[in-house]
């Protein structure tokens, strides 16, 4: 695969999980990526976009995850072909009791972006499913107050990203396209993302399921 073309104020952010409750833990990686127009990614602007990630994700997120879970690390790269980084290795632990129903089962948050293509909007996987957030035990369904919950989690999460302060940068959360047409894009484009959308039906980060038809999208 052809390198992917640089985009400059822009960086990809992951953020990496780990549960211990098996031997030898399991890891999970969500990311997004940020707009950093006009401050561009130094890493000092890097850093405090990794910092500020972090403190969104303690406030909003630990507490919609398994105790099980923690959040080991932050990483900001810049895609403006320097890969410049900043980094938060501080670890913090989810906080919802519980002890998670499986490693790999996770909740589906879709980010609706302003754009249309064939195939799935950007996502991010949920995981640290306990039991009291299914509908009932063994259900592949989460109530509907669970996904509210998750729905408006994730908003203020992402509202929490678009007010970091990085240099005078505006910042804001989304995904970049790099193809358009089943043609690579010369110039990629970031899209902003709106408000999130969480179906019950529970997800997989193993595999995908298709569609999430079944179920009801709470905002």
């Amino acid at each position: 695969m052809a390198p992917r073309p640089p985009l400059a104020n822009c960086a990809r952010v992951a953020m990496s999980l780990v549960t211990t409750d098996e031997s030898g833990g399991h890891v999970a990686v969500n990311g997004f990526y940020v707009n950093t127009y006009p401050g561009g990614t130094s890493e000092t602007n890097l850093t405090v976009i990794a910092n500020g990630v972090h403190a969104a994700w303690v406030n909003f997120i630990a507490p919609e995850m398994s105790a099980d879970y923690s959040l080991t690390q932050v990483t900001a790269t810049a895609v403006d072909g320097t890969e410049a980084q900043g980094v938060n290795s501080t670890v913090a632990g989810a906080t919802l009791e519980g002890v998670q129903i499986s490693p790999s089962t996770c909740a589906c948050i879709s980010w609706p972006i302003p754009a249309a293509y064939r195939g799935g909007h950007p996502r991010n996987y949920h995981p640290g499913i306990v039991p009291a957030q299914l509908v009932a035990p063994g259900s592949n369904l989460m109530s509907v107050s669970t996904a509210e919950s998750l729905a408006v989690a994730y908003n203020n999460f992402s509202l929490a990203v678009d007010a970091i302060v990085a240099g005078p940068g505006v910042i804001a959360m989304g995904t970049i396209s790099y193809v358009r047409g089943n043609a690579p894009r010369a110039v990629p484009v970031f899209y902003g993302y709106g408000n999130p959308k969480v179906n019950t039906r529970l997800a997989t980060q193993r595999r995908r399921l298709g569609k999430l038809s079944v179920g009801n999208y709470e905002v």
